[in-house]
This record gives structure tokens, C-alpha cells and sequence, in this order.
């Protein structure tokens, strides 16, 4: 009898995978992407021209952005990064791969935009019931419609919190346009999380670990080769 599962990533499925399976319900990026296929973004698509390349509709872009910025990633690099590796933004971009130069330009060319997208997510996810989105804190002020003064209290009470918000998501804004000016500064072009091109490829990346290993064998530091061997 086996003591192990056995490893299955060149298992073919019968049928294509649906990356709804991979996103379990209650999470947050199922709300981020049902919230912002609610809002009306004609003021940013207006903006684009028919003519030349499609290009990425700004809900899929609102999406990333939102849910990676509420979650603590500023970084356009590390937001194109998990286009690649992470379900939840994988599902949040339809399985597209923008870089991280066209999220910096859509942040950069729509922030006024952007701001008031962001504002409008908060609201309705704090009228859904959340009190949580992310780092991004939902109290829980609520207008009731009671007597004169008392609605007046709530009023005065729920535009504190409103500008309480604007001010989180401008401060949010800003960190993102630091980390990208530092990180364009540090990397230029380049991602900064690129395997070296002699190593790119499965193949390639045995065979120099392997030569490594032999390496490490030979001036006796302990570590045992056999890689190519006892992989599957």
C-alpha cells in the first residue's frame, strides 16, 4: 500500500476546469467581483476609443486593483504576479494576464475615477451587512429613520464616516503610487520576480540544479544528489 498521494500535475481532467471551483464561496473576491459588476462604469469607458487594440474592460481592472489594495497588496508587479498564481485573482481577471504597466496607467489615467468607484464598493459592501473588507474597516453607523434630530444626529454621524473612508482609500492610493514610483525605480521594466532566462524551462531547471547538487557533493557539504532521479 502507497504512503503517499501521488503527484498529479500532469493529470489531465475530463472536463476543463471551471475556476469557480476554485474559489470558495464566502470569499472575498466572489463579493469584490459581483460588487463591481453592479456599478455603472460608463464614465471610464467612455473614455476609450474603438479604434486599435481591445483592451482589458475597466470592471476587471476595478476588481484587481480594489480587492488587492483592500487586502494590503499596493504593488502593480505583485498584482500582475498573482494574475498567474492565485485563483482569487485569476477569477477576478477572467483568467487575463494584465502586466503591471497597465494597471499602473489605469490607476494613474482614471484616479479621480477610481476614488469614487472605490467609495461606492465600500458603501455597498457596508449595506450588504459587512463590517470587514480587507484591512478597510466598516463600523456600524447606520441612518435610521426615526425623529428629525435623530435622523440629523445619524446623517452628521454617517457622512463622518464617509469622509472617514475617503481619506482611507486616498491614503491607499498614495502607498500604491509610492510602491509602483520605487519599484519602477528599483526594477525599470522588469518585473523584478523573473527566473534568469539560462534557467527558464523545466528541463533546464533540473538539469542546473542537478549540476549544483553534483557541485555541492563534491566539496562535501552533505547534500545529495539524485534529483533527476526521484522526481516524478
Amino acid at each position: 500500500m502507497a504512503k503517499f498521494k501521488p503527484y498529479r500535475k500532469d493529470q489531465l481532467h475530463l472536463l476543463p476546469p471551471c475556476l469557480e471551483d476554485y474559489v470558495p464561496e464566502g470569499h472575498l473576491a466572489r463579493l469584490v467581483y459581483e460588487v463591481v459588476e453592479s456599478l455603472d462604469t460608463l464614465s471610464i469607458e467612455d473614455q476609450y476609443s474603438e479604434l486599435g487594440q481591445n483592451t482589458y474592460h475597466p470592471k476587471i481592472l476595478l476588481k484587481l486593483l480594489f480587492y488587492s489594495y483592500a487586502t494590503g497588496i499596493r504593488s502593480g508587479r505583485k498584482i500582475a504576479a498573482r494574475t498567474e498564481t492565485d485563483t482569487a485573482y485569476m477569477y477576478l481577471a477572467e483568467m487575463y494576464r494584465p502586466d503591471f504597466r497597465t494597471l499602473h496607467d489605469f490607476r494613474k489615467n482614471y484616479l479621480p475615477q477610481i476614488e469614487e468607484y472605490f467609495l461606492q464598493i465600500v458603501r455597498l459592501c457596508k449595506d450588504l451587512g459587512m463590517i470587514q473588507v480587507g484591512e478597510i474597516s466598516l463600523d456600524g453607523t447606520k441612518i435610521r429613520a426615526n425623529a428629525s434630530a435623530k435622523r440629523s444626529k445619524d446623517q452628521a454621524s454617517y457622512e463622518d464616516w464617509l469622509h472617514r473612508v475617503e481619506e482611507k482609500i486616498q491614503q491607499i492610493l498614495q502607498e500604491a503610487d509610492r510602491v509602483d514610483a520605487e519599484e519602477d525605480r528599483l526594477y525599470g521594466k522588469q518585473r523584478g520576480d523573473e527566473l534568469p532566462q539560462e534557467i527558464q524551462g523545466q528541463l533546464s531547471l533540473k538539469s542546473k540544479i542537478e549540476a549544483v547538487l553534483h557541485r555541492f557533493q563534491e566539496v562535501g557539504t552533505g547534500v545529495k544528489s539524485g534529483l533527476t532521479k526521484s522526481s516524478p
